[in-house]
């Protein structure tokens, strides 16, 4: 019997360590380093807000952990509420299954739910997750530009 991937939402007492781990794959893959204790602290925010429990959308194949996505409802005095996604991830393994669109699909779903009908997404690459987003009708808005600063900044020539 083939078995379906099944979206769910996160429970703390039951997948943090497999989210977790999913973290630090995301965040291995953008050279950056993971904190455990500000993840854990972001989790528990999120889990004891009212409006954002759900909006951690976990993908399953037999009882197995093999995505997630974030949403988060947020609020702006000058534009009002809106959705945003965070934390997209699919492990290697199952690349390519379809579970990336049941994870924004899911994540759509919890949004629509709580009557949100604009929702932001940052695309590190528009060829990968952008391309996927651009199915599900997202449309470039702006680019977002970062630096990091050494110690040298303020002496370089620019």
């Amino acid at each position: 019997m083939i078995r379906m991937i099944e979206i769910i939402v996160y429970d703390p007492d039951k997948h943090y360590e497999t989210v977790k781990e999913l973290m630090k794959e995301l965040t291995s893959f953008w050279g950056q380093e993971f904190h455990e204790e500000q993840f854990r602290e972001s989790l528990n925010r999120r889990v004891s807000d009212e409006a954002n429990k759900n909006g951690i959308i976990l993908a399953q194949k037999d009882g197995k952990i093999l995505g997630m996505i974030m949403g988060e409802i947020v609020f702006q005095q000058s534009i009002g509420s809106f959705g945003r996604i965070s934390n997209f991830i699919v492990k290697q393994e199952a690349r390519g299954m379809g579970i990336g669109k049941k994870l924004i699909e899911g994540i759509i779903d919890f949004f629509v739910n709580n009557n949100i009908n604009r929702i932001q997404a940052n695309a590190r690459n528009m060829n990968k997750e952008g391309r996927l987003y651009l199915k599900y009708g997202f449309k470039p808005l702006y680019y977002v530009l970062e630096t990091k600063l050494d110690m040298d900044y303020f002496t370089k020539s620019y």
